[in-house]
């Protein structure tokens, strides 16, 4: 007797068992990526922004934060080959947030933006920090859980 016969489906699988551990892990690095350089921008806006120039500061952190995030797409550091692999994913970070610096300061000179060099130089290496820390926690947390088991 076939399924046809009996009129029923099979149960579809969940998609967290049909689906490998990497792309799993690559999708929750897209949200804690963005975490990080939200909370990153954040505080560099805090610090470097004065009263008169807020809202300046404002769209320049959701640019820089955007821009962020596509960089880091861009040079798939969240690429399912290479998440969990040592030090190419730390590569693609660092490749990423260098691109992102030099975009900023290349943006900066042609729109005669001045971005202050504070602003840089907190949300930089304050991101970047982050997202190696978070990215370690996250490797560590993983390989703690049933699931790597």
């Amino acid at each position: 007797m076939s399924l046809a016969d009996t009129g029923s489906t099979p149960a579809p699988q969940p998609a967290l068992e049909s689906e490998p551990w990497r792309h799993r892990y690559s999708r929750g690095l897209l949200r804690l990526d963005a975490v990080v350089i939200a909370l990153a921008v954040s505080f560099a806006h805090w610090v470097s922004s004065d009263g008169a120039r807020f809202s300046d500061y404002t769209m320049m952190s959701v640019a820089v934060g955007v821009v962020w995030l596509a960089a880091l797409t861009v040079n798939h550091a969240r690429s399912p080959r290479v998440v969990g692999e040592g030090v190419e994913e730390y590569r693609r970070l660092i490749t990423a947030t260098v691109s992102v610096l030099g975009c900023a300061a290349m943006a900066s000179v042609l729109l005669k933006f001045g971005i202050a060099r504070d602003y840089l130089m907190v949300a930089v290496p304050l991101g970047f920090a982050g997202l190696v820390g978070a990215r370690w926690l996250a490797r560590r947390a993983y390989w703690s859980s049933s699931d790597a088991r």
